[in-house]
């Protein structure tokens, strides 16, 4: 079961870093099953992987900061409970946003995304606002 986890998580990294992560196919729910780049609201959680220090200097006023080696059960379902609610991630480089997508795939959350960069992340907010 782990080795078709690691499977899936590679094939979502890859095809992430292959494309452009903000025109990938999001898993959205079926309300909000539009285009990713029609500028409407939209309803998902934006967490920001890096460092509070990092974060404090350079993050995304909407995201909330979960340093990506402090996501586990007792955190993340103090702020995302619903399993199926949209999770997008974002550090610097992608790789801790990567570590903390498989820790959330583990822990059961099916629609998370890596967008990334933290300058891909604004894209992304800024062609899908946040509702």
């Amino acid at each position: 079961m782990r080795n078709i986890l690691n499977l899936m998580l590679l094939a979502c990294t890859i095809s992430a870093c292959s494309s452009d992560a903000v025109s990938s196919g999001d898993l959205v729910p079926a309300q909000h099953q539009q285009s990713d780049n029609n500028n409407s609201a939209q309803s998902y959680i934006l967490i920001d992987v890096r460092s509070n220090e990092e974060y404090q200097q350079d993050g995304i006023q909407q995201a909330i900061n979960i340093p990506y080696n402090n996501i586990d059960k007792a955190n993340i379902t103090s702020v995302v409970s619903d399993k199926n609610t949209p999770i997008k991630l974002y550090c610097r480089s992608g790789s801790r946003a990567s570590v903390a997508m498989e820790t959330l795939l583990q822990l059961g959350y099916r629609n998370v995304k890596n967008l990334q960069t933290v300058d891909d992340a604004r894209e992304y907010v800024k062609n899908n606002p946040i509702s």
